[in-house]
């Protein structure tokens, strides 16, 4: 019984080693992926078309305060980015 215990703990000690460099690489991959991802949505969301009407029906003091929000949605996604 007690030659089975050195075994067994240097198993475990390798497969902590493992995981430990196997796991944050895997991360790191899930990371890009996910963040060419969200590119790729946001790029297609930005050369979508406006719809044909929509921008017309909104007042145009309500303008300056929707280019607004979106500047500043813009500028909270860059800052999402760069933080990615």
């Amino acid at each position: 019984m007690d030659d089975l215990v050195f075994p067994i703990l240097a198993s475990v000690a390798i497969a902590l080693i493992i995981a430990a460099i196997v796991l944050p690489i895997i991360a790191l991959v899930i990371s890009i992926h996910s963040r060419n991802k969200l590119n790729r949505q946001i790029s297609r969301l930005a050369q979508t078309p406006p719809v044909p009407g929509t921008f017309q029906q909104i007042p145009i003091s309500d303008r300056a305060l929707f280019g607004g929000a979106i500047q500043q949605l813009d500028a909270r996604i860059e800052n999402l980015e760069a933080a990615l």
